[in-house]
């Protein structure tokens, strides 16, 4: 492997590629395994986000299970599930994953992104809204009721006697 990775950081094509510093870059006409081989040496070198967008979900979940391979430092980026009908066991784990990948490209940590072109074409809160709605609860601390259940109303969340899933329900227990 080492052979493969000197050698690709030798040739001309990587160095243009490295020096870029305009932001965006597209490569086409890899094979998947050199895909993947040249996100996670990009992401080595340079420590920068690295997003790979591709056609669909099969191909997305092969080039993340490749980069796995070479990194730890890669993410999946789903799509949301969207319902034309009323369900009543609804999951909220897709949400609570493409949460988890915006906290890690916020978190100014070097990363590697792998999506489809629907799911970065879907509709997201503002980052600056999802973080300004951060609520933070410290030991010995003091904080109003209210004011969490006014904010988790704002947010979307529904206030229920037991909560039976992570995500959407919230319960507030007094001691």
């Amino acid at each position: 492997m080492d052979y493969l990775i000197r050698n690709l950081k030798s040739s001309d094509i990587y160095q243009q590629i490295s020096k870029n510093k305009k932001g965006s870059i597209k490569i086409s006409g890899l094979v998947c395994v050199a895909k993947s081989i040249l996100a996670s040496t990009l992401n080595m070198d340079e420590k920068k986000n690295i997003l790979l967008i591709t056609y669909n979900e099969l191909q997305a979940k092969k080039i993340y299970n490749d980069l796995k391979y070479f990194t730890d430092d890669v993410s999946l980026f789903n799509k949301r599930e969207i319902s034309l009908y009323d369900i009543d066991a609804e999951s909220n784990e897709i949400e609570k994953e493409r949460i988890k990948v915006l906290n890690k490209i916020q978190s100014g940590d070097s990363h590697i992104i792998v999506t489809t072109i629907e799911a970065v074409m879907q509709k997201m809160i503002a980052r600056e809204e999802l973080y300004e709605n951060v609520i933070e609860i410290k030991n010995n601390s003091t904080i109003s009721l209210d004011e969490i259940k006014e904010k988790l109303l704002m947010l979307g969340y529904e206030r229920k006697e037991l909560v039976e899933k992570v995500g959407k329900e919230f319960k507030i227990v007094y001691t």
